[in-house]
């Protein structure tokens, strides 16, 4: 888990988290993200080829803050880069391009763990 104000600024008392959870099954590998990963962040995390289709991305769990584009989507810019932050009440502590790099290596950390 990461301190979401590492990449944001939000309101509340509370602690927050970019939660990020993998758990293999036989031959499938799920990695779940507390975001909703768009389809271009999930191809940038399986062109290792060492996952391809074994591997199974889940959005939304734990407690979601908004999307996760990838690095190229963020140099495009758009509702899932950013445009989305006022809906969650969310202000960028670091740029898209950052936070999206920065969760893309966890995730790879991780899955490098199984």
């Amino acid at each position: 888990m990461l301190p979401l104000e590492e990449f944001f600024e939000h309101p509340g008392p509370q602690k927050r988290f970019v939660a990020i959870h993998a758990v293999r099954l036989g031959e499938l590998t799920l990695l779940g993200i507390s975001a909703e990963p768009t389809w271009e962040f999930a191809q940038a995390l399986n062109v290792t080829k060492v996952w391809g289709a074994r591997l199974s991305i889940v959005g939304c769990i734990d407690d979601t803050w908004g999307y996760l584009a990838s690095r190229n989507q963020c140099k495009l810019g758009g509702y899932e880069v950013s445009g989305y932050l006022k809906y969650f009440s969310l202000t960028e502590k670091k740029t898209s391009s950052e936070t999206s790099k920065r969760i893309e290596a966890a995730c790879l950390a991780l899955l490098a763990e199984l």
